[in-house]
């Protein structure tokens, strides 16, 4: 994973920390502590570098349009789903990577 500064580099990866980053859906964000909900970054938090675009709503309108699949944000995980669906593959695949 390439990142855009070394306060990012450090904090993204290690467990320890809030920040996040969910491959899937290309997005960077908050874990709230004890909730369910996440604080989605548009910037860097350090260097203030523009973020690429999240693709969740991409994720899911690829899932109906290709493959006639309707899901939720709650059933993403769902083992049904193309395997190409758990990674970064889906996207890239199709040349969303900006």
């Amino acid at each position: 994973m390439k990142f855009c500064c070394q306060s990012m580099k450090f904090f993204v990866p290690h467990p320890k920390y809030p920040v996040k980053y969910n491959k899937v859906f290309r997005t960077y964000y908050i874990e709230l502590f004890n909730q369910p909900n996440i604080i989605t970054l548009d910037y860097c938090p350090w260097c203030g570098v523009r973020l690429p675009k999240e693709l969740t709503n991409e994720f899911f309108a690829t899932l109906e349009n290709e493959y006639k699949i309707e899901t939720n944000m709650g059933e993403y995980k769902d083992t049904s789903l193309p395997d190409e669906f758990r990674t970064d593959v889906w996207w890239k695949k199709r040349g969303l990577l900006t």
